[in-house]
Parts: structure tokens; C-alpha cells; sequence
């Protein structure tokens, strides 16, 4: 690791105050995103690469309680909606939390009922948004005795984040 990287790492570690403080971690999945379309024929460029449609637009459309693993929701987006798909939600009061589709139970004209992991942090309105663009969860360093471990400037280092979802 550079100086630089080091001190970035150390910063990190000292907001995130020994695991008491949390972060919205992201889930990565820019190469999942259901915004990432083929050619008509179903063929990505010739460098494997794919389209990015305009984004993704999905809200629930009904109410659905605390611990619920099936909801009801629009999605608008470049390809159908599948299991696998990682969200987010932006719940009121347990902040953002990260959700995939275990299945998808029916297709409707303009809906579809999925099957979900982990149940509900919070119950959820009529009218959320579903962030597929930018999935990502609340969380706390699980590890803060061994993030930073032993980085040394003179070896090749590592610092190894272990994250958990944060209450």
C-alpha cells in the first residue's frame, strides 16, 4: 500500500470509531445491474462489454409489513426483473438495507410478486422506491482489532474489512 493508501485506510478506521460507527457499504453489482442490456440478438459487444439502459425505476405497490418476504412492486427497466437482483431499500427509520430477490413468484402486465432475503427491516408503504441502480446496506466494521492489521508500508499489505449489517 502507498502513504497515501495507508492514511485513506487509517481515516476510514478512525470514522468508523471502533465498529460504533456505521457506513452504507455498496454491494457492487454494476455487472448484475438489470440496467446492463445486450444487442437485440441477445449478443454483447465484442469486448463482452453490454449497454447501459437509462436506469431502473421500481416501487412497491402495496403495503407490506415488518419480516415480510413477499412483496408486490413495479419494475421498469432494461431487462426483466429476475432472481438474484440485489436492492435497496431507504427505510425510515433502519436507514438503507440490502435485500435480493429469492424468487420471482408471478408476472403481472405492470408487476411482479417476488419472494425476498432477509425479511423486511421495516414495514414498508404503498410507493417506496427499489434501488437497483446502487444497491448498498448500513453497516458496521465487525472486525476493528484486525482492520488495519498488520499494513506496513514496506510489505505488500492488505486491510481486511469484515462488515455487518448495523441495528
Amino acid at each position: 500500500m502507498t502513504r497515501a493508501q495507508i492514511k485513506a485506510a487509517r481515516a476510514l478506521e478512525a470514522v468508523l470509531d471502533g465498529g460504533a460507527s456505521t457506513i452504507i457499504v455498496p454491494a457492487f453489482e454494476w455487472a448484475f445491474s438489470p440496467e446492463l442490456v445486450t444487442h437485440s440478438d441477445g449478443t454483447p459487444f465484442s469486448d463482452g462489454s453490454l449497454y447501459q439502459t437509462s436506469a431502473v425505476s421500481s416501487q412497491t405497490l402495496e403495503a407490506a409489513p415488518l419480516r415480510a418476504t413477499v412483496i408486490r412492486v413495479s419494475f421498469a427497466g432494461g431487462v426483466p426483473l429476475e432472481a438474484g437482483e440485489r436492492f435497496s431499500i431507504l427505510h425510515a427509520a433502519k436507514g438503507k438495507r440490502l435485500y435480493t430477490v429469492a424468487r420471482v413468484l408471478s408476472v403481472g402486465s405492470a408487476d411482479y410478486r417476488v419472494e425476498i432475503r432477509p425479511p423486511l427491516r421495516e414495514a414498508v408503504p404503498v410507493g417506496v422506491d427499489l434501488d437497483f441502480s446502487t444497491p448498498g446496506c448500513l453497516m458496521k466494521l465487525a472486525n476493528p482489532d484486525e482492520f488495519l492489521g498488520a499494513i506496513d508500508p514496506y510489505h505488500e499489505s492488505i486491510a481486511n474489512a469484515v462488515w455487518v449489517e448495523a441495528f
